[in-house]
């Protein structure tokens, strides 16, 4: 790391040199000014060692005495703040809790399970329970670029419920995609696409959503809405029955596309006044349309999601 030194005041900066020419000429009257000068700054040193103790009768915050000037203070040169990472400092999350999801499916009783809270968070970059987020490109401060990385596990297993035995077993997917996002505000606009890397299903899903946040002393509230569209090949991953997995109480289905609407509340609370503790709650309530409804091992109107948990922040 180089060090730049600040340009000096004007009163400290050096003239020109004199060409050669004009050197001799101004050598006697030059030497009478330096001469000047070095007894004038000798005087103004013998002055100043003279009287100390009226040097020190200001007290700090007062004006000097009249006639005389405070002492000469020079700045202490700091280095800079070091520069933070974008990408690599930012805060991590830990805590546990519980979720709860209502089913989706005929004979599949309402699935609680334990919930990890585990993620880090920087301006950047956000590695989460709920995936990999990468902000690849900014335009200033409102739009945002990122790339997205996840994992979604099988929508059923056959052990489930009578009505799903029989069915192809469904692969687990590794999802990437996009999202562009604009935040003002008012909230957050986001226009999100997700594709199953792994070919787990066909096409993909596209969804545009609004959330909105607020802060107030140790409560933290949030909502969202949005509209969600799936391809038919991933609405058959989830509810299409197939020629040969049909049956007398199980008719084949082959659906269309579907736009799924999406509404969502959350509530946090800190714990502490250093806000690193919390304790979150959340519901979320999925409609789900005729091409899911219609399905023979569908026996849901909406799917309805919750949390509560409690997690450290450092």
């Amino acid at each position: 790391m180089s060090l730049s030194l600040p340009t000096p005041p004007g009163f400290m900066t050096l003239p020109p040199a004199a060409d050669r020419t004009g050197r001799s000429r101004h050598s006697l009257t030059g030497g009478l000014l330096l001469a000047t000068g070095v007894g004038a700054l000798v005087a103004a040193i013998v002055l100043l060692l003279a009287s100390p103790v009226q040097a020190a009768s200001a007290k700090p915050g007062q004006p000097a005495p009249a006639g005389q000037q405070p002492p000469m203070t020079f700045p202490s040169f700091q280095p800079p703040p070091a520069p933070t990472d974008p990408w690599f400092d930012g805060s991590w999350t830990i805590g546990a809790g519980a979720a709860v999801a209502s089913s989706l499916y005929k004979g599949k009783d309402t699935e609680v399970s334990p919930l990890p809270i585990i993620s880090f968070d920087s301006e950047r970059l956000h590695i989460g329970g709920d995936g990999l987020a990468v902000t690849a490109v900014t335009f200033g401060d409102t739009l945002a670029l990122k790339a997205l990385a996840g994992y979604q596990d099988k929508p059923f297993k056959q052990k489930d419920s009578d009505m799903l035995r029989g069915l192809h077993t469904r692969k687990a997917a590794i999802e990437g995609g996009a999202s562009l996002e604009y935040a003002s505000p008012l909230g957050a606009v986001s226009l999100t696409y997700l594709t199953a890397l792994n070919n787990a299903y066909d096409g993909g899903s596209v969804d545009l959503s609004y959330d909105w946040g607020l802060e107030r002393n140790r409560w933290r509230l949030g909502a969202g809405v949005g509209l969600m569209w799936q391809s038919a090949g991933l609405v058959d991953y989830y509810v299409g029955v197939r020629s040969d997995e049909a049956r007398a109480d199980r008719r084949a289905y082959d659906p269309k596309a579907a736009l799924l609407p999406h509404a969502s509340l959350s509530a946090g609370y800190a714990l502490t006044s250093d806000k690193a503790w919390w304790l979150n709650a959340g519901v979320e309530v999925t409609g789900l349309p005729k091409e899911y409804t219609d399905s023979p091992i569908v026996d849901a109107d909406a799917m309805v999601s919750g949390m509560l948990g409690i997690s450290y922040t450092f």
